[in-house]
């Protein structure tokens, strides 16, 4: 059996690194996270609080400002959220055509599932140079939403608010309501944005690329979803078992006759219960749920299961363009053949829009994010810069210019906050 003390034991090391990358400490005992009762009926998209970040508890890059933000925002079935998260506003910005500062929204990748997994209280933003933090040093405002649950994990009337991992139209409704919030409190944010995101995030991305089409919203210009999941009962185990059941919960919320119970064994329960009662991110969250003996024989098959993969999967649905997907083909987390499929279906039923598939040789997961910066940010000014773009599919592949066992195929550092003169050059 998993137990709740058992895992905190032998993860001592892993959640003393996680916990010393908290800015303000845990958003529990961090009042800015704290939700008044009488904000339960303004409308989505209203700010409710900022406060200016301290620099000095944050490893913001040098000619970077910060603020965090708590808006209301709605959750997959409809009801007002409240959720937090940052904007991040360089000293020398750009100007686009109209004479306004260019917007960029950046959805983050998994780092949680519970309230402590808010990039907004971690020191580094959780992304850091993966993406917000270039493209703030490359003059663009950059709106950074938590997604609801994270962070802000009470409601004003003290009722929890559950994480609806993987539900992209809850998220990409996050990601609408982060923009208008920043757009109403802060005269410097442009009326025109893109949206751009990796992993979980690319999954966000793709999904508000969905809403797009369905609930335009002025100033849109075009998305990037990097490494995007898009169906998590069409990706192969383990990964398939790992990513739906981190969504159990927010499954659980959209559905709250649903019996978790029901399709898991009882180590699976053991481990859900041990991660919920850690309340930890990523390390912890992904020795729990890679697990094989997690679910009973044929839980793919469960109403539920399919109801929420058919609800929230992305991929095959029309968008609102342009987008760019991107892609490393040695991505172990996210399958490429997914990706490269759910691509050309939503190519075939988004006729008049423009979606480029570009694809990276001999590159994983999250160095991916490197690898195609400067194309992404080329794609972003050209549509601040209006550039028409041809309608269709069009695919391209990226190969390395020097041999590829010359370039480290993992991120092997992490940012920290310097505390001696010597740190820093």
């Amino acid at each position: 059996m998993a137990q709740s003390s058992n895992w905190t034991a032998r993860f001592v090391e892993e959640l003393a690194h996680e916990r010393a990358g908290y800015a303000t400490g845990p958003v529990t005992e961090d009042a800015f996270y704290t939700v008044d009762e009488q904000w339960e009926t303004e409308p989505p998209g209203t700010m409710l609080r900022v406060e200016a970040m301290n620099a000095s508890l944050y490893t913001m890059p040098p000619a970077t400002s910060g603020v965090r933000i708590l808006y209301q925002s709605e959750n997959f079935s409809g009801t007002n959220t409240p959720a937090s998260g940052v904007v991040l506003f360089p000293y020398t910005p750009r100007n686009t055509r109209k004479g306004e500062i260019p917007v960029i929204v950046w959805a983050h990748g998994t780092c949680g599932l519970f309230a402590n997994g808010a990039p907004s209280h971690y020191r580094n933003l959780w992304g850091h140079f993966t993406g917000p933090y270039v493209f703030a040093l490359q003059g663009f405002i950059v709106i950074i939403p938590d997604y609801a649950g994270l962070g802000v994990s009470i409601d004003g009337r003290g009722n929890p608010i559950v994480h609806e991992y993987l539900a992209a139209p809850a998220a990409a409704k996050d990601m609408e309501y982060a923009v208008k919030a920043a757009q109403s409190a802060f005269a410097e944010v442009g009326s025109q944005f893109v949206a751009i995101g990796h992993s979980q995030g690319g999954n966000v991305v793709w999904g508000f690329a969905e809403r797009m089409h369905t609930n335009p919203v002025q100033g849109y210009l075009g998305a990037i979803p990097i490494s995007p999941v898009t169906n998590i009962l069409k990706e192969p185990m383990p990964f398939r078992g790992a990513y739906m059941a981190a969504a159990l919960w927010g499954l659980q919320n959209i559905f709250p006759e649903f019996d978790m119970k029901s399709i898991l064994t009882e180590e699976g329960q053991e481990r859900m219960k041990a991660n919920k009662d850690i309340g930890a991110n990523v390390v912890v969250t992904k020795a729990l749920l890679f697990a094989d003996d997690f679910f009973v024989p044929g839980w793919e098959d469960n109403e539920y299961i399919q109801k929420f993969n058919n609800l929230t999967h992305t991929g095959g649905r029309p968008v609102a363009g342009p987008v760019l997907v991107v892609q490393g083909e040695k991505d172990p987390m996210i399958s490429t053949p997914v990706v490269t499929a759910a691509t050309e279906e939503t190519a075939k039923v988004s006729p008049g829009v423009s979606i480029q598939y570009h694809l990276y040789a001999n590159i994983t997961h999250t160095p991916v994010t490197f690898a195609a910066q400067h194309a992404c940010l080329d794609w972003i000014i050209d549509r601040f810069n209006e550039k028409e773009m041809e309608a269709g599919l069009t695919v391209e592949n990226f190969k390395p210019l020097r041999p590829a066992d010359t370039y480290p195929v993992r991120v092997n550092w992490y940012v920290e906050l310097a505390t001696k003169p010597y740190h820093t050059p």
